[in-house]
């Protein structure tokens, strides 16, 4: 479990706001690994809200990014759990509930496969 509930660090609040502004319709999984390892950096050390999980989770996903082939399924389910934590990371932060469900959508688009 994740320490007890913390504000977002801004830096943290600033990459996601960022993310979110830029959201793609699709995503080398090359380059997806590559994103995701400079996610994990950043979330280093976090302590906030489900930082634990959404680390771990990133790290998962880069695993089945990089296994061949791709299981659609199982990388679904990874982003569904990392929109929910993402989501309840910062429920009042607007940025970061639409990188959320920005998540959770290409989740139930792998799921439902």
């Amino acid at each position: 479990m994740s320490p007890p509930p913390t504000a977002l660090p801004a830096t943290l609040q600033r990459r996601c706001a960022s993310s979110s502004q830029r959201l793609p319709q699709t995503l080398d999984a090359g380059d997806a690994v590559g994103n995701i390892n400079g996610w994990i950096n950043t979330l280093d050390g976090a302590e906030f809200t489900n930082s634990t999980e959404i680390r771990d989770g990133l790290i998962s996903l880069k695993e089945q990014l990089q296994a061949n082939p791709l299981d659609g399924a199982a990388i679904g389910a990874i982003l569904n759990d990392l929109g929910t934590w993402t989501k309840a990371a910062a429920p009042d932060n607007a940025e970061i509930q639409t990188l959320g469900d920005a998540l959770l959508a290409g989740g139930a688009k792998l799921t439902s496969m």
